[in-house]
């Protein structure tokens, strides 16, 4: 019955029967094994993808978690991310806002006093800046990154006169067409 399938010889004739089937079964145990690993290393792919669009790192993650005693496992988180970001959102900002993990920034620059007075950091000792300023100033650098990746517009242009006159013969057609092929006088 276990070699139901197999090609050849392998299914009827049981000097080779018992040996692939044999082989069979262990290939079938290492990969019990190796499914579950699997899984695992998805689950943490796709929850990386959904913690890194809400500027957070994996592993700050699990670390923040953690330490906020929310125990949900990879799986769940896995499914959350995929399926209901703004629940999962609800959980790394809860996370970021119990752990604290979400404020630490790593700052390359010589010049540490400018970095404290923009609060990029804050010394120790220090009180800690209210979550609304820091919330704020992060909206902010999410602003100019987003104006800065979106080019200006710029019109369609039409590249020949042909195509110019088939789009002419349609009712209702304007185009600065003209006012394209003047030369620009500076």
């Amino acid at each position: 019955r276990l070699s139901k399938g197999f090609r050849g010889k392998a299914k009827n004739c049981l000097r080779v029967t018992v040996p692939k089937v044999d082989k069979a079964l262990q290939y079938a145990y290492v990969e019990r094994k190796l499914k579950k690993r699997d899984m695992r290393r998805n689950w943490i792919i796709s929850i990386n993808a959904a913690v890194r669009e809400h500027n957070l790192p994996y592993s700050r993650f699990i670390y923040g978690l953690s330490h906020s005693n929310i125990e949900l496992d990879r799986k769940i988180l896995a499914e959350l991310g995929q399926q209901e970001p703004l629940s999962f959102k609800a959980i790394v900002d809860e996370v970021k806002f119990q752990s604290q993990v979400g404020r630490e920034v790593k700052v390359k620059t010589n010049n540490y006093p400018q970095v404290v007075k923009e609060g990029l950091v804050v010394e120790p000792g220090s009180p800690l800046p209210p979550l609304e300023e820091v919330k704020e100033k992060a909206k902010m650098k999410e602003l100019k990154w987003s104006e800065n990746l979106n080019p200006p517009y710029t019109p369609p242009q039409i590249k020949n006169q042909a195509t110019f006159d088939k789009l002419k013969q349609i009712e209702g057609f304007e185009s600065e067409w003209e006012e394209l092929q003047k030369p620009r006088e500076e």
